[in-house]
């Protein structure tokens, strides 16, 4: 960064007992991390944190005040800055538990409008509940497999009619556009609507590319914007979003979608998570597509929709997490702390709340860096489930020997809030340059908010440059000896060297006189001229950018996909001069057996910037492997208005 960046580079020190003892030594090559509270970052304009888009609870809000049962509870969810998500099932819900659909007499195939707005009973919030939550809940919504009516009659594919549970959707679309247009008007409150709805939530994949799911998406964005324009419609909600396989040809789904929907739906979405398995005692193996894989995902999306459309796309997440490895969970629990009971069951699947909770952060970190594209990302994370199934896994709270509703338990899972509370303001500029250390920043008030995620499956040692701060206070989130999580909180009197465990992630609130940002810097993503590239010798590409005389910094992506066969070294050119590329540790977790995918993230200065730039990528090995995207960000410099 330039010279007139204030910053003073201190060391911290905080190595807490309890953490893993099966760690590698520490690494011995310093490493800086950079936070320059003097300097707004906007990304696409963008710079203020909406808590309402990442931190949501995977619930749908509605009459939560009463549904939460303990007051105390309630506060205490509420004053950890929690916001709600996602709702599961629109039509259905009005139709099976409602009772607000039936067929119309006089239009055969169609619901009765007349009968469902007479039947409609939408719940009342709370003034308070309401006040809580500024006015208006956002939440995704997403509806159930065979949810219409069957009046409306069905269609499917050979593939969804096989299936373990068969699948269809309805075949008279415009009868279904008009119901979901319908239920979202009157089967809600302005508090309670949903912000976004996806039709069908996970369809099976062989519907994805079918035109009659493609003009369904289409026909319910038209009905539901002429009925309710402030709900954005979207999909496909597809169940994953690993499009790095196969050399990026799993995007091809998601492509197709949008290309048969004109790329004209509000937003797009698909679910991620990270499907763990056990690789040497831990949970290294499996896919693993939170970090660097999923970097390289978002940009490969928005570089397609920008060449093709020329546009990027909103995209929601209306379910996002890790999970996994469950038999390795139970040999964890039977080695280290054998045992029966609730007690020991909740302690068991605390091991496998860490990995939910550490997915969760890689995720929104990836998704805080993309904040002009990323709408909604909902870990997947539920209040309770006592009503269905009071053992599901993806629960914050459970009720007591599975039975006891006067008696919740929360699992370890309620630290994926608390770590993240109250952390809200302008994002700050910052530079990581270890692409095993995810790094984002926010200034509030007199408070800057720095958040570090070890991706790395062992000790990454740093240093941080931060202006002195009278305060300082440390939050980690890592895991025990016994592969269970701890939450750690301490008042720091000096920063001195700081070490981050494998997988462990921190929030330091530094605490200052003053925080007076005197400048702002505006990323912009620019796009190379092609995606999806199989690199055979070398691949080069073309990205454009605007106003490089005013940049303050670039930084260039690439995102690489590569058989796990082949090496996973990568060398890159820009404008004919070589590139240090550094290769992530977090290489033995994301190179799954099938493929190794990453996104390359390299700090450029000024002059290394062209108004037409050629980026060239290269294997040394010789082996296979491909680019998805190429992108430039140019940090664009002016003084804070």
């Amino acid at each position: 960064m330039k010279a007139r960046h204030f910053l003073l580079l201190v060391t911290c020190l905080a190595i807490l007992s309890g953490c893993r003892t099966t760690e590698p030594a520490p690494e011995t090559a310093p490493i800086v991390l950079t936070v320059d509270p003097t300097c707004i970052r906007q990304i696409g304009g963008i710079s203020e944190l909406r808590r309402e888009t990442y931190f949501g609870l995977c619930d749908h809000g509605t009459g939560f005040d009463a549904r939460c049962q303990a007051p105390e509870r309630y506060r205490y969810l509420r004053d950890l800055g929690v916001t709600f998500g996602r709702k599961l099932s629109v039509v259905q819900a009005a139709d099976r538990w409602g009772r607000m659909v039936r067929e119309d007499p006089n239009r055969p195939g169609y619901a009765d409008l007349d009968y469902l707005r007479s039947q409609s009973a939408p719940v009342q919030s709370s003034a308070a509940f309401k006040q809580d939550m500024n006015g208006r809940l956002e939440i995704a919504a997403h509806g159930q497999h065979n949810a219409f009516p069957d009046f409306m009659e069905k269609w499917t594919t050979d593939q969804a009619s096989k299936a373990k549970k068969p699948e269809s959707l309805p075949a008279n679309l415009d009868a279904a556009a008009e119901l979901s247009a319908a239920v979202l008007k009157h089967g809600y409150t302005d508090f309670d609507r949903p912000t976004f709805y996806e039709p069908v939530n996970e369809p099976h994949w062989s519907m994805w590319r079918d035109p009659r799911f493609q003009q369904w998406h289409l026909k319910t964005r038209d009905a539901v914007h002429a009925s309710v324009p402030d709900v954005q419609v979207g999909g496909p909600c597809l169940s994953i979003g690993y499009f790095y396989k196969n050399q990026y040809h799993a995007f091809k789904g998601l492509r197709e979608f949008i290309d048969g929907t004109d790329c004209a739906m509000d937003f797009y979405s698909f679910h991620t998570y990270d499907f763990l398995g056990e690789k040497d005692g831990d949970f290294d193996g499996g896919r693993v597509t939170s970090g660097t894989p999923l970097e390289s995902v978002l940009d490969l999306i928005s570089n397609y929709t920008m060449n093709t459309y020329d546009k990027e796309v909103s995209l929601v997440f209306s379910e996002h997490g890790a999970y996994g490895a469950d038999d390795h969970v139970a040999a964890l629990a039977t080695k280290h702390f054998p045992g029966g009971g609730f007690d020991w069951e909740m302690k068991r699947r605390s091991i496998d709340d860490f990995n939910m909770v550490s997915g969760a952060l890689a995720n929104t970190l990836v998704f805080m860096d993309h904040p002009h594209v990323v709408k909604k990302a909902v870990p997947f994370i539920l209040l309770s489930s006592m009503g269905w199934d009071p053992k599901y896994y993806a629960t914050l709270y459970t009720p007591r020997n599975f039975t006891d509703k006067d008696d919740w338990v929360a699992s370890q899972k309620i630290l994926f809030y608390q770590l993240a509370r109250d952390i809200r303001g302008q994002r700050i500029a910052v530079h990581s340059p270890d692409p095993d250390l995810q790094l984002q920043a926010f200034a509030d008030g007199n408070r800057v908010f720095t958040i570090i995620n070890n991706l790395a499956p062992q000790v990454k040692t740093f240093s941080l440059a931060l202006p002195t701060a009278l305060r300082l206070t440390l939050r980690r989130v890592g895991r025990n000896a016994d592969f269970t999580p701890y939450y750690r909180e301490d008042t720091l009197h000096s920063l001195d060297g700081l070490q981050l465990a494998s997988r462990e992630a921190a929030v330091l609130v530094a605490e200052f006189a003053s925080v007076a940002p005197t400048r702002t810097v505006n990323e912009v993503a620019c796009y190379g001229d092609r995606v999806i590239t199989a690199v055979e010798g070398k691949a080069s590409f073309t990205v454009a950018v605007r106003s490089p005389a005013q940049a303050a910094y670039g930084i260039l992506r690439v995102g690489i996909s590569r058989p796990s066969s082949s090496g996973q070294d990568v060398e890159i050119q820009l404008n004919g001069k070589s590139l240090a590329v550094q290769h992530e540790a977090a290489a033995t977790r994301i190179d799954n057996g099938e493929d190794y995918a990453t996104c390359k993230i390299i700090r450029l200065t000024p002059d290394q910037l062209q108004a037409s730039n050629t980026v060239t990528v290269s294997f040394p090995d010789g082996k296979p492997g491909s680019v998805g995207a190429v992108v430039i960000r140019t940090a664009i410099e002016y003084p804070k208005k």
